[in-house]
Formats: structure tokens, C-alpha cells, sequence
């Protein structure tokens, strides 16, 4: 994700005072962000009890639960650190400022709140948080780009959401058909990719061209 932020932000701050022009492109580049990462989340959360099997031995049983959560929480990084470049691409740090002071204050109370109830709960804590953290700083987007808020967002990822989930749900059926942790990581990896990219491939999605074409200009 690194090489793609390191492509998108010069854009937007190309087209801070086009906003309808910016809209297009930080909603596409959401979309894009989402397309990398999504995928690889939900893989790694079908896969999470071969990997932990593999890497760890079966004493670690008991932290596959933790790793499918985190990966759930981690998913919604893009969009927290592409509404986060956007508002420095317009110039407005202190709209930046104000979303990270309430952004923690909202961290503090959820951490407070799930410590007594366990690891487990703070996990799904980090879940909550990570949706909280695009809804509060989206409300500052909305101020630079007004039709470009909280909903919009989630309607431009849910196709992709849809289909990341589609592939992590064959990935762990299929897997299951195998006993061998190592068998179900190759397995599952390799049908995972085929899965989720043939499509994208064939009918030539924007996102993944797009993405394509970054990697082949820092080959």
C-alpha cells in the first residue's frame, strides 16, 4: 500500500482546487486501496488456523479467534489513511488535528470499556474503533468535499467487500475437504488468487489495471 499512497497523494494535491475532479479520484483510489486490501484480510482470516497450525503448532489454537478479528479491524485501514491524505492534500491540518484528537478520546473510551471484559472484547474494540475513526473523520471530508461523506464511502467498498467475502468463503470451504495444515495454506492461497483476480482480469476492472500499471512502472 505504501507504493500506491506514495502514487495517489501527489494526485490529489494536483487537484485540491478541482473538487469535482478530486472527488472522482479519491473515491476510485478508496476503491482501488480496498481492492488490494481486502483480499488479502479475508484470506488471511480463512486461513488462519492451518497458518497458525503451521507456524506456531496447535498450542496456538486459541489465537486464531484473535487473528480473524484483527484482520476484520485492519481491512478498513485504506480508507483511514486515504481520508486522512485528502484532508492534508487540501491543506486543512487542522481539520486533520481535530479528527485525531476526537479519534483518540473515542479510543481511550472504547479501551476502557472492553479491558475488563478481556482480550477478545478488546479486539472487537479495535473492529469498532476502525469504523468510528472513517465515520468521524469523514464528517471533516464532507467540509472539503460535501458530496463525498460517510455512506458514500461505504457504497463505493461494498462491491468489493462482496467479493473479497465471496472468495474467503470458498477458500475456507474448500480447505476443509484437506487435513494437512501446509496442504490447506497452498490450497487455499493459490485458490484464492485465481479466485479473486480471474474475474478483475477478464473483464478488466479499472482498479486492478490501475494497480497493474504501478507495479510494471516500479519493475
Amino acid at each position: 500500500m505504501a507504493i500506491v499512497n506514495r502514487v495517489t497523494y501527489p494526485i490529489e494535491c494536483e487537484l485540491q482546487h478541482d473538487n469535482h475532479l478530486l472527488r472522482d479520484k479519491f473515491l476510485f483510489f478508496i476503491k482501488m486501496s480496498s481492492f488490494v486490501v481486502f483480499p488479502m484480510m479475508i484470506l488471511l482470516c480463512a486461513l488462519a488456523r492451518p497458518l497458525i497450525i503451521t507456524i506456531l503448532t496447535d498450542k496456538w489454537l486459541g489465537a486464531v479467534v484473535y487473528l480473524q478479528i484483527m484482520c476484520i479491524a485492519y481491512m478498513f485501514e485504506p480508507l483511514m489513511r486515504q481520508n486522512w491524505e485528502l484532508l492534508n492534500a487540501k491543506r486543512r491540518s487542522d481539520y486533520s488535528l481535530k479528527s485525531e484528537i476526537i479519534k483518540k478520546i473515542v479510543a481511550f473510551i472504547i479501551l476502557v470499556l472492553t479491558i475488563p471484559l478481556g482480550i477478545k472484547w478488546m479486539c472487537w474494540g479495535l473492529v469498532l474503533y476502525s469504523v468510528l475513526d472513517i465515520f468521524i473523520v469523514t464528517q471533516y471530508i464532507k467540509r472539503v468535499l460535501p458530496d463525498c461523506g460517510f455512506l458514500e464511502e461505504l457504497k463505493i467498498i461494498f462491491p468489493t467487500f462482496i467479493w473479497a467475502s465471496s472468495m474467503g468463503g470458498v477458500v475456507f470451504w474448500v480447505i476443509g475437504f484437506f487435513e494437512s495444515p501446509i496442504v490447506q495454506l497452498l490450497v487455499g492461497i493459490v485458490l484464492g488468487c485465481f479466485y479473486y483476480l480471474v474475474i478483475p482480469f477478464l473483464f478488466k476492472w479499472k482498479e486492478f489495471v490501475f494497480i497493474v500499471r504501478i507495479i510494471k512502472k516500479k519493475i
